[in-house]
């Protein structure tokens, strides 16, 4: 084998141009040298590189990357200076040495016996991961170089210092939230020389044709159903009956009726979209979900181009959109926060469950804790409310072997609540609070979002210590609704609101915010 010269310019028969220097990329599971030219990167204006004396303990600061690499620095602890580097748009990490001979002896030695003996490579691997360990990974964002405690996809922004918010911002968030429900609100415009008087009404609400929609599909969905199976009844669910429901809201259905021990739910699930197929075509079956916690048939309304989700016998949503319905029935702020919740995780992709994020109702239920905990609160807890009967009775009422009860009477609330109407902050204040609440005040470690009780419920009473935030059904007292949400898009949904309290709580963006424009986008 040809040994290198003294200037280390040749190795085997390769002949090397002069502008090249060696590179020992170190990897013990497949020694080699490498070949690379010598590009300087641009210096910085000014250098920061320590003095040419070699008794630094401390390494350099990184050097900004240009297009060859990223996080250079210079690396004075190495025998000899090196430059380190990780190669632009990939995980590779470089290192840069001069007239580094050892290196260039070793590897030519190394990779001589593995040509000699075929055994020689594995038992290499075999040794270096016994002494190194397996190879660095994040488990967070499966990126090679850096660990999970360092992985940025769980960074979050500073919390910035909010000084004091003057009522003219206030309003402006307030008439913002009003925009996005859909409320008709009275503005003053200039229509050439004249002032007028004038109405708004943002088309996000449902309009009365939408509502009339969805009762004539539900209407259609109950005739074509009792064909199959007399007796059974249609009940809808979801934001379209809950009082938070977009104009282009999904429609959840459930179809209750008598189960019989030949048929499972499954399989009436299947002959229902039979039955559905075989009549004229005015639904179009998307997919049958079998393996969900609650099985469905996804389809759509032609005409209308409406997503339909049908189960069957699944009656605890129909309390918990009672439940919501009642809430956001008390107060209009209720419905005011819960859309503006609702287009800040819509515009910002957090809001769909089947993707590791949270739903829209575990969104609901964030803004009804808020609301309850907030001082003085703008909605009692129902749950803990008597039911005006005797208080001896206890407050209980069963649908499937779980509590459903809660308070239900709208008229004589102020009888049983002492603190009804007590809270008079307008909905643009209660929206930088509701982002001050969720980034600043709740422990997330200790305690559990809940609407059913207004003392804190801790994590322990649960077992609930995943890393995410945790969120309890108000009837399923053992669901979690945050069991599919993964940490990096959690730590992304921190993220969002610690945005949207920056953006939305500091004086200096006042100027910039057009009430009659898109102004929620601004903030992706």
């Amino acid at each position: 084998m040809q040994q290198p010269d003294p200037e280390g310019r040749n190795y085997g028969n390769q002949s090397i141009p002069t502008n090249f220097v060696p590179l020992m990329r170190v990897n013990p599971v497949y020694p080699m040298s490498l070949w690379v030219p010598l590009m300087q990167p641009t210096p910085p204006a000014t250098p920061s590189y320590p003095p040419s004396s070699h008794n630094v303990q401390q390494p350099a600061p990184a050097r900004p990357g240009n297009r060859f690499g990223q996080n250079i620095q210079l690396n004075v602890e190495h025998d000899p200076i090196c430059v380190d580097f990780i190669v632009t748009n990939t995980n590779f990490r470089m290192r840069i040495t001069s007239n580094y001979k050892r290196g260039i002896y070793f590897t030519a030695l190394i990779r001589l016996y593995i040509r000699c003996d075929t055994r020689v490579l594995p038992l290499l691997r075999l040794f270096r991961f016994f002494v190194k360990g397996p190879p660095r990974v994040c488990t967070v964002c499966a990126k090679t170089d850096h660990e999970k405690p360092a992985c940025p996809k769980l960074s979050l922004p500073s919390i910035i210092t909010l000084q004091d918010i003057s009522k003219h911002w206030f309003d402006v968030l307030s008439r913002l939230c009003r925009k996005i429900t859909g409320m008709i609100t009275r503005q003053i415009v200039k229509v050439g020389l004249l002032y007028q008087l004038r109405l708004f009404v943002d088309e996000s609400q449902m309009a009365n044709e939408d509502v009339e929609q969805r009762e004539k599909i539900l209407t259609c969905l109950e005739k074509e159903f009792q064909k199959l199976y007399p007796g059974c009844r249609v009940h809808s669910t979801g934001s379209f009956k809950n009082g938070f429901g977009f104009q282009h809201s999904d429609l959840d259905v459930c179809i209750e009726l008598e189960m019989n021990n030949n048929e499972s739910s499954i399989q009436i699930l299947e002959n229902l979209a039979q039955c559905l197929q075989s009549n004229e075509p005015l639904f179009r079956i998307i997919e049958i979900v079998r393996n969900a916690r609650v099985p469905i048939v996804r389809l759509v309304h032609i005409e209308s181009d409406i997503e339909v989700d049908i189960s069957v016998n699944n009656l605890l949503p129909i309390e918990n959109t009672r439940l919501l319905k009642m809430y956001s029935d008390i107060d209009p702020r209720v419905r005011e926060l819960g859309f503006v919740v609702k287009t800040l995780a819509k515009k910002c992709n957090i809001c769909d469950a089947s993707r590791g994020t949270l739903s829209s109702y575990a969104y609901i239920l964030m803004v009804i804790h808020f609301l309850q905990q907030v001082q003085p609160p703008v909605i009692p807890v129902l749950q803990q409310l008597p039911n005006g009967l005797s208080s001896n009775i206890p407050n209980v009422r069963k649908r499937e072997d779980w509590n459903v009860y809660f308070y239900d009477d709208l008229k004589n609330l102020n009888e049983v609540w002492k603190d009804y109407g007590l809270n008079k902050l307008s909905s643009g204040e209660l929206w930088i609070e509701f982002l001050r609440y969720y980034t600043e005040i709740f422990d997330y470690d200790k305690n559990i979002v809940t609407i059913r009780q207004i003392q804190p419920l801790p994590r322990s009473e649960k077992g609930w210590f995943h890393p995410t935030i945790a969120i309890e059904d108000p009837f399923i007292l053992t669901h979690d609704l945050t069991e599919k949400l993964s940490l990096r898009n959690w730590f992304h949904i921190h993220r969002v609101f610690l945005h949207a309290r920056n953006r939305f709580g500091l004086q200096s963006y006042n100027d910039t915010i057009d009430i009659n424009e898109s102004n929620i986008e601004q903030l992706e």
